[in-house]
């Protein structure tokens, strides 16, 4: 890769990273709280398969609070689209902290919408 483009992927990640603290930032502000929220967890795996196409699934390696009752499957952490530019923009953060082993703080939705048995991600701190 030439020192161009890793200087650009580099860029890119740090205004997703820093798009989603401030996201975030004002969503605590605002008094909004996520359902599935784990602090200062390390993602330990992403998995994007063929069969579920347009879907992330997130490992991460502590325990969620406040589970909701729909998220039944056990092997994932959470669940995301990758509908939306911000839907891809998250999915970037992720990639970033899973990269480089960088704890974050993810918040669930209480809903398990993308895929019946898993909660979809709600939101990422970075």
């Amino acid at each position: 890769m030439s020192s161009r483009l890793i200087t650009s992927i580099s860029c890119r990640v740090r205004f997703v990273a820093a798009h989603c603290v401030l996201a975030s930032g004002f969503a605590s502000v605002a008094g909004i709280s996520f359902a599935g929220e784990v602090a200062d967890t390390v993602v330990t795996k992403l998995g994007v398969v063929k069969a579920y196409t347009g879907m992330v699934f997130v490992r991460i390696d502590k325990a969620k609070t406040g589970v909701p009752a729909c998220h039944t499957n056990g092997a994932w952490s959470f669940v995301m689209s990758l509908t939306t530019d911000h839907d891809k923009n998250m999915y970037a953060a992720l990639l970033a902290a899973r990269s480089t082993g960088t704890p974050i703080t993810l918040g669930g939705s209480n809903i398990c919408d993308v895929f019946g048995q898993i909660e979809t991600l709600g939101g990422v701190t970075y």
